[in-house]
């Protein structure tokens, strides 16, 4: 990737998206060949996005001031855990409160419960690691279990569960070197329900 950004910004100003295309279609396209066919035959999803075209040379490119201006990189760098340089370096877990309403069979305006769904996501590939449904309250133990679902093998959950899903389908998720969480989850009401910290896992 970063020879060739290298290379084309050396001719000039170029938009990154340019760069990003022409890198795929040539060098990822000459060293996967096979990955390259099955994402054109769309058998695949695409290998790699732009956003990770653009996170990788952003931290791994140095350039002269001109050449770097071509490239359209700006002065001020990417800091902290903003950026993965890989799949399973940061995972992302987040809670939020479902749309979906558990009401009285004799009172529908009454409200009994509402979901919480949990996701954890791979910061490089955007890949939904783990999704728990719950109707209990957010704590570290809801945390737990959705953190089982992501490093757990899919088979052996979901085939208790009826649910046809399988390493190939839906891989498992690898041990993360740092778990992000948000810094404050709220409830419906901006009540304040736990308080987590960006801590490595």
């Amino acid at each position: 990737m970063v020879d060739c950004l290298e290379k084309i910004a050396t001719k000039g100003r170029i938009p990154r998206t340019e760069a990003y295309t022409e890198y795929f279609a040539t060098l990822f396209a000459k060293r996967h060949p096979e990955l390259y066919a099955s994402f054109m035959d769309r058998k695949c999803p695409r290998p790699i996005t732009l956003r990770q075209f653009r996170n990788y040379t952003n931290q791994h490119t140095q350039f002269s001031r001109d050449v770097a201006q071509n490239a359209g990189l700006g002065r001020r760098t990417p800091k902290g855990a903003t950026l993965a340089t890989g799949p399973g370096e940061y995972y992302e877990i987040d809670a939020t409160g479902g749309r979906v309403h558990i009401v009285d069979s004799q009172d529908p305006e009454l409200v009994l419960k509402t979901p919480l769904i949990y996701l954890l996501i791979d910061r490089w590939s955007r890949m939904v690691v783990s999704i728990y449904v719950t109707l209990r309250p957010a704590s570290w133990e809801e945390i737990r279990i959705a953190l089982l679902i992501a490093f757990t093998p899919r088979e052996r959950r979901f085939k208790n569960l009826g649910v046809n899903i399988d390493e190939d389908r839906w891989p498992q998720g690898r041990l993360c070197a740092t778990l992000v969480m948000d810094t404050l989850s709220r409830n419906a009401a901006g009540q304040k329900r736990f308080w987590v910290a960006t801590r490595p896992y």
